[in-house]
């Protein structure tokens, strides 16, 4: 039996509840902080069937439920009751599983070779090994049990960084579980100056008698090279430094019903005070100012009602457009803003920012990587970038600007960051046959919205001469069109792309 507390402007209220909460997600939406995620007991992934007989088998059951409902139910009545006595059994079996030392050993050794932090993920083994051993009506855990409630409680806590492969550790899992959490015993190199004491005469003799420990000592690492020894994990301590900046950057005013409360203020004219934005304690203050010294009775008027300020942390969208045309001499330039878009994404899983990628080339720009905070899905996407061909600047810059209008509508709070990357040489229009003209005027467009941006100009020379006086390069121009802040790079290096954008963050 549990607790449910509910609590609203200072107003609490708790009562017992029996629950089980129950959450599902899409990955490529980004991940839970790890805070949150560790909250959570059991963890389980469910993909799509691969066999084509169980994706006909899908559609032909999904077709007889909407067929008849109630008939698709009572063919599978007698499977569900034969489960339900099954759980009401191992319910009642449930007090009596128990868990010998051995095993308990067997389940804190799992978690101190995987480099679990906390206890919960050990808690929460033990418990679901018992669930499953009392399903199968046997009144001790066993390994098998041990092997299934782990796989489900370790697979959200074993990748503390958003790069951790968590298939190579639940192979190791199974390899700890084949040797009982054992530690391994790793052979030691013998000690040669006992084997050759007498290793200073010249003797035939006393070289016969250095032989034979010789010879043994070359088996016995002969045996040790042939087995297969596990190397223990490193990964924690790299995790530990990576998650210390835990946290999202920024906080900001906001008049949604999230967020903490800091303040109050007079609603607007024209502004409705609904119960989630309603200062219960300002307007109950307000109302008692007014009404006291009089003889009126107390109550709540119109102009007694005050509504709540809320500040709540905001992460950023890191928005690239990235030149991938032939001008820019390509590869490089394109390996080195997968590198940044990396280097970036880790920062992001921890300050819950999203990053995304814009590749203009030949005649149109693509979105090549949605805003996300994902690494996977971003590893994904970025991985063969394409290449070469015209240099469509205008249709990057308007594809960067619906993307972040985009992203504000669904997030107002949310302070985006455009980064463009290029050498200025635009030579295909977007809406008008005069593409240079065009991007100053689409870069203006950009600043009117008060979007945030970063101009990094990788053309060789960033102005020239023209009758007589010095014209500054057009990625500059674009620059100053945008409001944005400009940096010159003749080489492209992903570190110093990072220190630039670091005063932006």
């Amino acid at each position: 039996m549990g607790v449910n507390i509910v609590e609203h402007e200072g107003v609490s209220y708790s009562h017992p509840a029996s629950f089980i909460m129950i959450g599902t997600m899409n990955p490529e939406e980004g991940e839970l902080r790890p805070q949150l995620e560790d909250r959570f007991g059991l963890c389980v992934e469910i993909r799509g069937e691969r066999e084509t007989a169980d994706r006909m088998e899908v559609v032909r059951r999904r077709q007889r439920f909407l067929d008849d409902p109630q008939l698709f139910r009572s063919s599978f009545e007698p499977e569900q009751q034969g489960l339900r006595r099954d759980i009401l059994e191992a319910r009642r079996l449930l007090p009596h599983v128990t868990v010998d030392d051995a095993t308990l050993e067997l389940v804190a050794r799992i978690a101190v070779e995987l480099g679990v932090c906390g206890h919960r993920a050990d808690i929460a083994t033990c418990q679901a090994a018992r669930a499953l051993a009392a399903l199968e009506g046997k009144p001790d855990v066993g390994e098998d049990h041990i092997r299934d409630a782990a796989e489900m409680a370790l697979l959200h806590r074993l990748r503390k960084t958003p790069f951790d492969n968590q298939i190579k550790d639940l192979e190791r899992l199974d390899r700890i579980i084949e040797r009982k959490g054992k530690l391994i015993d790793l052979p030691f190199q013998d000690n040669l100056a006992t084997s050759f004491a007498a290793g200073e005469t010249t003797t035939a003799a006393s070289d016969e008698a250095a032989s034979p420990p010789a010879a043994k000592m070359q088996e016995r690492r002969a045996e040790a090279a042939s087995k297969e020894f596990e190397i223990p994990s490193l990964q924690g301590l790299a995790a530990k430094a990576v998650r210390m900046g835990a946290g999202k950057r920024n906080s900001t005013t906001t008049e949604t019903n999230s967020g903490r409360k800091v303040g109050h203020r007079l609603p607007r004219p024209d502004e409705t005070v609904g119960a989630g934005n309603l200062a219960v304690d300002a307007t109950l203050r307000a109302a008692a100012n007014r009404t006291a010294g009089t003889a009126k009775p107390f109550s709540i008027q119109k102009e007694d009602l005050r509504t709540t300020i809320r500040r709540r942390k905001v992460g950023n969208l890191i928005l690239f457009i990235v030149d991938a045309s032939a001008s820019m001499g390509c590869n490089e330039r394109i390996e080195a803003t997968k590198t940044v878009v990396n280097l970036l994404l880790v920062d992001a899983y921890q300050k819950r920012d999203r990053v995304g990628l814009i590749s203009f080339r030949d005649e149109d720009a693509q979105l090549v990587l949605n805003p996300t905070s994902s690494v996977q899905l971003a590893n994904l996407r970025i991985k063969d970038l394409a290449t070469g061909g015209a240099t469509p600047l205008n249709h990057g810059l308007a594809m960067a600007l619906l993307v972040a209008k985009r992203e504000l509508r669904r997030d107002p709070d949310m302070s985006p960051l455009l980064v463009l990357i290029t050498d200025g040489h635009g030579n295909v229009g977007y809406a008008s046959q005069n593409p240079l003209r065009e991007s100053l005027e689409l870069a203006d467009k950009i600043r009117e919205q008060h979007l945030s941006s970063v101009v990094f100009d990788t053309s060789i020379d960033i102005s020239r001469i023209k009758a007589g006086r010095a014209v500054p390069s057009h990625a500059r121009r674009i620059a100053d069109a945008m409001g944005a802040d400009y940096y010159h790079l003749s080489k492209l290096q992903p570190q110093e792309i990072i220190d630039r954008l670091e005063k932006h963050l």
